[in-house]
């Protein structure tokens, strides 16, 4: 039973984009172990970076799970838009696959394997980035551990665990909500309960993650690449899977790709993740929005999870270029007074009283 008083003091939200995800990057440049080919912007090409090394001893083809010629439908198209415009963008990639134009068959097969790929590729990145962490140093793990006492729940939109690995370092004791199954970082996880619990009970802080995450699905033994039939949005159970598990294929992998309306929000653990937030955000007095552009396909989502919120939240947009439609949105509910903006250069100035 988590103690009222305890929860009661959780008055921080945070909610991530890509932001996040490329301020690590640029703190992990600086480390051998990670290298420069991982551009958080475009994994259709970071083959590249999956080196012989970083694959586990029993997948033996070199890169295994990067390999196009595992997803034939998605690279296929990908190749076809680079014969056009050779330097298009992954986003618009993804973009184009959502022209009215495109067989709806063809689409969701193309899909399906997009969100297979996506879930191994952002692994391999796991992989890489979870080392860079233990040497310390990052800002935002600095920033979590200052105000973990506070935080009420994190919803990230990215697929990859680059919130995950700052709230472990930062020993925050967290849960995945609405998925089953022994997490990824248990052993993390273990460590911030013990500090957690001789502080302030037993409150275990619900990260969700509305657009799916590499480690979210079913894995098993007799699943192989390319997928025979590739499928979407099936409403079952989903487990975490585990990281020795991560780069191996799995039978189901729910994403919601780049510059694609969400249709995965009806599933029952989307549903579970969305209730875990509003709950646990109803003391919330401050809300950091993190790297998250206000996208067409994703305003609905982001209108709504904002709106959740009373009109004297103090809300704190870190975006060096925030959306001036979102920005002029968010100070219409929450008043001019409430809203401020910080580029995330320097997180010490990001203070909440």
């Amino acid at each position: 039973m988590i103690d009222a008083a305890v929860q009661d003091n959780r008055d921080i939200a945070l909610l991530f984009g890509n932001g996040i995800v490329h301020d690590y990057v640029k703190y992990c440049k600086n480390h051998p172990d990670f290298g420069d080919n991982w551009d958080p912007s475009a994994p259709t090409r970071w083959s590249r970076a999956a080196q012989i090394q970083d694959v586990d001893p029993y997948i033996r083809d070199v890169g295994a799970l990067l390999n196009v010629n595992y997803f034939p439908y998605f690279f296929d198209f990908v190749r076809k838009c680079r014969d056009n415009h050779p330097e298009i963008s992954d986003f618009d990639i993804f973009k184009a696959l959502t022209a009215e134009n495109i067989d709806e068959f063809y689409r969701e097969y193309i899909t399906a394997e997009a969100c297979h790929f996506l879930a191994i590729a952002y692994s391999f990145f796991f992989h890489k980035a979870q080392r860079p962490c233990y040497y310390g140093g990052w800002q935002w793990i600095s920033w979590i551990a200052k105000y973990k006492d506070r935080l009420s729940a994190v919803t990230s939109f990215n697929y990859d665990l680059t919130v995950e690995i700052a709230l472990a370092a930062a020993h925050v004791f967290f849960s995945r909500a609405g998925i089953a199954g022994t997490d990824t970082f248990a052993l993390w996880n273990a460590r911030a309960a013990y500090e957690n619990g001789m502080k302030n009970g037993s409150y275990r802080l619900p990260v969700v993650k509305p657009h799916g995450s590499v480690d979210y699905g079913n894995f098993y033994d007799y699943v192989k690449y390319p997928l025979e039939i590739p499928a979407r949005f099936r409403n079952a159970t989903v487990n975490v899977i585990l990281e020795t598990e991560l780069r191996l294929p799995r039978s189901n992998v729910e994403f919601v790709l780049p510059a694609e309306f969400s249709r995965i929000g009806r599933l029952s653990w989307v549903e579970e993740g969305s209730k875990a937030w509003e709950s646990a955000t109803k003391h919330t007095k401050h809300l950091v929005i993190v790297g998250l552009s206000y996208w067409e396909c994703d305003r609905s989502e982001l209108d709504s999870i904002t709106d959740r919120f009373d009109s004297e939240t103090k809300i704190y947009m870190v975006n060096p270029c925030p959306s001036p439609e979102w920005k002029s949105r968010l100070k219409a509910k929450f008043g001019n007074a409430n809203y401020r903006e910080y580029d995330g250069k320097c997180l010490n100035r990001l203070m909440i009283e």
